[in-house]
This record gives structure tokens, C-alpha cells and sequence, in this order.
């Protein structure tokens, strides 16, 4: 079905409520894997868990900093598992070879963070707050700004569509927020209770990369976030909305036998800047012709000695659309660069990441 460009605003009014949901931490348990990618509620109790040591810390602000976690597992989690895996590295990482933290919430991180969930070390009671809407045409929030709408922050800035997106800023009205996909798309997205934060359902649009801004009667804020829609995975509808291939060649097949499917372990740097080299380590890739197929276009051609690690330039990305943010944010912009390795077994099982402050 052909898409239309201009989605129009559904004038409805909502009544929202929420409904807080005490979770005793030593009730829950991870019974899981985890990577980055996923979005599931297991998620957001592990950035909840992982926000109790300092060591371990999602993020000081915004989305995944304590109070404000959330269901996406990105690059932020994933480097504060990376973390997790080192403060206890004898137990999770010592067993298998490892030295370095993989930042992939696997069966040993889950045994030892499960452990100590159940010992009482991480213990503290968390609030979970879970919303639901059910419409009212009697009843309406008031959020009295007269700014001009601006983004602070995504909970993710990169999923296919259909999933939510939480959009942080300021200078969003009580109706019709808009959240324009460069200057062709555009959705409607909910304004949540706290009158500083949208709730955006992804689009169904092309996969690519776009630069976010917020329309509403106030006016139309600056192009200042990136976000990427990505190709969703048609092969399983599973509620850990875990996504296909970002950008990878169409047609690729994968291999019949599992045992060969490349696979990411680790990526370092875990942020890195447009002049830095990327280390990704890992399994079964192909000695001259894997394909690193990132949310900012594919990397062809790279090599790798021995099976076991491959390296490839930030530069070596496109990164064209992103010159705009130089003028934006002078001071630099921090982006979640997603990315998996295409080899002749096909596409591999795990995502890699890393947060590029592009400047």
C-alpha cells in the first residue's frame, strides 16, 4: 500500500492516568538474553538495576539516567553492561577468555546480576510507572508554553516502525505536536503527563536517516536531532522488538548452519569521534568480504586476519547528512551509531554500537 506523505492529526482528546506499579527487586528475575536493539520492559528493569552503582551508571541525564529509564537497550546500556561485566570480571568474564567487557547482557552477566538481585544487594524498591490512555472527549491536560519547541533528548535514535519513541524537549503544546521527518514526513505525536515529553510512534516511512524537529502552535523548532528508521524484520513479530538489518544489501541470505553466522562480542572504542578507527572482535567473519552495514550507510570490502576481529574508520561512513550539525551544535552531537557485519553466511546474530560525538 502506497504511504502518505502527510499524516493527519487525529482530533481527539485523551485522558491519560498512570498507574504506579511498586517492584520489589528481589521478586524479579532475568531469564533472558539481552542485546542492543532490543526493546522490552526486562530492559528497563536492567537500566533500574545498573543505576544503583555509580560504576555502573546508564546515563547522568536524560534517557537512561536514573528516574528516567527506558525500554530500549542502546549504546548507553550496552556500555554499562560493558562496565557490570568488568567490576565483576573474574565471575562473568574470567570463565570464558575474556578480559573486556562485551556490553551483551548474556546467560553469565544474568546468573550474576540475578545473584545479586537475590542476595539483597540491589535491593532498593523502584517505582515503575506504566501509562494508559483510554479516551474522554471531556478531559484535557493543560500545558501552558509559549516556546518555540525544541528536542533535548530521544529515549532512541534509531527503530523501525511502529515502535515508541520518547521525545524530550520543551515548548510542546497539550494538542497537535508534530514531529517533522526532515521537510517530507510528518507524525502526530501525544503529549505525555508530564507536559515535557512526546510520545512518538515510528512512522512507516523508508528506512534512512532524518533530522527531527517539533511543530506546533508555538512554532517550528530547529532541525537539531537525527533519528533513524530502520528496516523492520519481517521474519518475527516479537515483542522484544528486536530489529532486521539496518541498511545491509538486499537478497543476503543466511547460511543454513548456524555455526557459521558471524557474531559481535565486543566494539572499542565504545564512543569515538569521526577521525577514530573502530575494533569490532567476534566469530566467523570472512577473511576480504564482509560488509559493515551501519544506520549511515555500508562500509564494503573489510578484512579479516584471522576470523576473529575486523576495524573500519568512522570516516568511512556516510556521514554527509550530519554536516548541518555542525552549525546546530557547535559543541558537538552525541549519536547512536548501530551497525552489524554481513558476511557470506549472511547478516550476523548480534548488533555492535558505539556513541559518535560528531563536531
Amino acid at each position: 500500500m502506497k504511504f502518505t506523505k502527510i499524516y493527519k492529526a487525529v482530533s481527539l482528546s485523551l485522558f491519560v492516568f498512570s498507574i504506579a506499579i511498586v517492584v520489589s527487586a528481589a521478586s524479579f528475575s532475568f531469564n533472558t538474553d539481552l542485546k542492543v536493539g532490543m526493546t522490552s520492559p526486562d530492559v528497563k528493569m536492567l537500566q533500574i538495576f545498573l543505576n544503583q552503582n555509580s560504576q555502573t551508571l546508564v546515563s547522568s541525564s536524560g534517557p537512561g539516567a536514573p528516574g528516567f529509564e527506558t525500554t530500549y537497550y542502546g549504546a548507553k546500556t550496552a556500555d554499562a553492561v560493558r562496565r557490570f561485566q568488568e567490576l565483576y570480571g573474574n565471575e562473568i568474564l574470567a570463565p570464558i577468555g575474556l578480559s573486556s567487557g562485551t556490553g551483551y547482557f548474556g546467560s553469565k552477566t544474568r546468573v550474576k546480576m540475578n545473584n545479586l538481585i537475590m542476595t539483597g544487594q540491589l535491593s532498593m524498591s523502584s517505582s515503575v510507572v506504566s501509562t494508559v490512555s483510554t479516551s474522554n472527549n471531556n478531559s484535557s491536560t493543560n500545558f501552558s508554553s509559549t516556546a518555540v519547541p525544541s528536542i533535548a533528548s530521544l529515549s532512541s535514535y534509531g527503530d523501525s516502525y511502529g515502535e515508541e519513541v520518547i521525545i524530550y524537549g520543551n515548548g510542546f503544546t497539550d494538542t497537535a505536536n508534530q514531529v517533522l521527518f526532515g521537510e517530507e514526513y510528518f507524525v502526530t505525536a501525544k503529549v505525555r503527563s508530564d507536559g515535557k515529553s512526546l510520545r512518538m510512534v515510528v512512522p512507516d516511512i523508508s528506512p534512512g536517516v532524518y533530522y527531527l524537529a517539533i511543530k506546533n502552535e508555538n512554532g517550528t523548532g530547529v532541525f537539531s536531532h537525527v533519528f533513524t528508521v530502520l528496516r523492520r524484520d519481517g521474519s518475527s513479530s516479537s515483542s522484544t522488538g528486536s530489529v532486521n538489518s539496518l541498511l545491509s544489501p538486499e537478497g543476503v541470505q543466511s547460511s543454513s548452519n548456524p555455526s557459521e553466522v558471524s557474531e559481535i562480542f565486543s566494539v572499542s572504542p565504545s564512543r569515538a569521534s569521526v577521525g577514530d578507527t573502530i575494533t569490532v572482535k567476534g566469530m566467523n567473519f570472512d577473511s576480504s568480504s564482509n560488509i559493515v552495514s551501519t544506520n549511515f550507510g555500508n562500509i564494503s570490502g573489510v578484512r579479516s586476519s584471522d576470523g576473529e576481529k575486523i576495524t573500519f574508520k568512522v570516516s568511512d561512513m556516510d556521514l554527509s547528512s550530519l554536516t548541518p550539525l555542525k552549525t546546530l551544535n557547535p559543541s558537538g552531537t552525541e549519536l547512536n551509531v548501530i551497525f552489524d557485519v554481513v558476511t557470506s553466511a549472511g547478516q550476523s546474530k548480534t548488533f555492535g554500537s558505539f556513541i559518535l560525538n560528531y563536531k
